[in-house]
């Protein structure tokens, strides 16, 4: 079986959380699915979207194709912070070519959208930057 919990989000997070200048960007705020409430800002999260399995003839799951959001978040009333924060998940994650996942799998990753929105929060201003990722991820056999 191909999870996403077995091979996408463990890559996510670790690639994400790793990184010492993007956990310094982020002061080691980072969130995937479950976060604190409220998270420490500025942060840096990831969620899916959407997924689904790619089967082959013979029935069984070969693969998966997802959506996954990820996206900066600082309490600001100017794009810089996030964007330097995204910027860089944006280097580390988006890979057309194969990522060897050791006793996993491999995966994809690469950009189809950007999200970029601000929000006002009982009078403070926040900004949303980042990307819709598809993300295609297989099993070893």
């Amino acid at each position: 079986m191909i999870e996403t919990t077995g091979i996408v989000e463990p890559w996510l997070w670790a690639t994400l959380t790793e990184d010492e200048v993007l956990s310094a960007l982020v002061a080691g705020h980072f969130s995937a699915t479950l976060s604190p409430d409220p998270l420490p800002d500025p942060y840096l999260t990831f969620l899916m979207q959407s997924t689904r399995d790619v089967v082959g003839m013979s029935g069984d799951t070969i693969s998966t194709d997802n959506l996954y959001i990820v996206k900066a978040v600082a309490r600001s009333s100017s794009w810089d912070e996030v964007e330097a924060i995204f910027s860089r998940a944006h280097a580390l994650i988006h890979r057309p070519n194969a990522v060897m996942q050791s006793g996993s799998g491999s995966l994809t990753c690469v950009r189809e959208q950007i999200v970029q929105y601000p929000e006002i929060d009982a009078g403070v201003q926040y900004r949303h930057l980042g990307g819709i990722y598809r993300i295609r991820a297989s099993a070893d056999d």
